[in-house]
């Protein structure tokens, strides 16, 4: 199992910063990455950890790229962050997973007939987990420009 992890793109909020992520599948096998991001991040101020928490899952096929553009998705850091890096666990799906996975690539919407499919929700430690941890991503945004301040008469 192979997993690349990069950062598409940042985008400056009123709370903080959000880091949209790039995940690809580098490997031959197809994988399960729950949407759980371990953070540890150095700032101006000082170092944090925290986690990025949500309820879905991604699942790669061999080869392919997905960007999680979603705000649920995405990572939030505080303003002043200077580096960071993320830590994600991944595992193989499970075989009925990977069926509706397919149904759902096809065309399939009917999200109560796929949750009736998928079945009941495992349990954490009845999977194979590897972890995963990013290079270190610097952040280098520029300052906001203003344009037609006074400055410029």
């Amino acid at each position: 199992m192979a997993l690349s992890i990069r950062v598409h793109h940042y985008d400056r909020r009123a709370e903080g910063l959000v880091a949209f992520v790039a995940l690809s599948n580098a490997g031959a096998a197809p994988l399960a990455v729950p949407e759980r991001f371990e953070c540890q991040v150095e700032m101006t101020s000082g170092f944090t950890n925290y986690i990025s928490d949500t309820r879905y899952t991604v699942f790669l096929q061999p080869g392919q790229d997905v960007v999680l553009s979603l705000t649920n998705f995405a990572i939030q850091l505080p303003a002043d962050t200077s580096n960071w890096t993320v830590n994600v666990r991944i595992r193989q799906p499970t075989r009925r997973e990977r069926f509706v996975n397919t149904l759902m690539r096809c065309g399939v919407k009917n999200w109560r007939f796929l949750s009736r499919l998928s079945g009941p929700p495992r349990k954490d430690e009845e999977f194979q987990w590897q972890e995963c941890r990013s290079r270190s991503f610097g952040v280098s945004l520029a300052p906001p420009v203003e344009i037609g301040s006074d400055e410029d008469e």
